[in-house]
């Protein structure tokens, strides 16, 4: 048996939706145990969707503030028909319980 990967999502918009459908029941071995968003409506919506996936920190702790920064650095074509698409992000995290996060996605 493989090891599950574990999975904390950024963002639970329109594609953080469809992705937090594929890890919580199509992707093999995959374990969504965490949901970031900055909007309490993305949030609430993807929770009801998933009521039945438990979701927890490795913190062990909620967020209590997100800063999130993002470019497009790689594909300057995209901008013109997605102007809010990114190719490069980092996200840093503070929990309530004054344990720090970031994650970062890919560089150039």
């Amino acid at each position: 048996m493989s090891a599950k990967v574990k999975v904390c999502l950024i963002g639970c918009g329109r594609a953080g939706m469809i992705h937090a459908r594929s890890y919580a029941g199509s992707v093999k071995n995959a374990e969504l145990i965490a949901l970031c968003d900055p909007m309490d409506e993305n949030l609430t919506a993807v929770q009801q969707e998933l009521k039945d996936i438990r979701i927890r920190w490795y913190a062990g702790s909620e967020v209590k503030s997100i800063h999130a920064l993002g470019h497009n650095f790689r594909s300057p074509e995209m901008a013109e028909k997605y102007p809010e698409y990114y190719d490069t992000c980092t996200v840093m995290l503070e929990f309530e319980n004054g344990i720090l996060g970031v994650i970062t996605g890919p560089s150039m």
